[in-house]
């Protein structure tokens, strides 16, 4: 199973990608249609959209954890700083992220 894992980077990206669409685009969000797929339906693309995506990705702090997608039951979780190593010889076990409200 191949793990998906979002790191601090990813996130600075996303960042600087909603400050240039906010920047850029949201004065002429009327022709932002093309940048959309379909199944996203209508989607607000202005200033103050992406003024609150910005103002949750820059309060998020990212965490990971393992967990077992064929487990049957709830799993109790451990939340860590930094991905942590898992066997790629377990079958169903991934790591996975978690984006959580940074402390005050």
């Amino acid at each position: 199973m191949n793990s998906v894992i979002l790191e601090p980077a990813d996130l600075a990206l996303l960042r600087a990608a909603l400050r240039f669409w906010r920047d850029e685009m949201s004065p002429h969000a009327h022709l932002a249609g093309p940048y959309f797929e379909p199944e996203d339906g209508p989607v607000d693309a202005g200033c103050e959209c992406t003024n609150r995506l910005l103002q949750i990705l820059q309060a998020m702090q990212l965490r990971y954890f393992v967990v077992d997608l064929n487990a049957q039951q709830g799993q109790d979780i451990t939340l860590y700083n930094e991905p942590p190593p898992v066997s790629q010889g377990i079958p169903g076990v991934s790591v996975g992220t978690a984006c959580l409200p940074k402390a005050p």
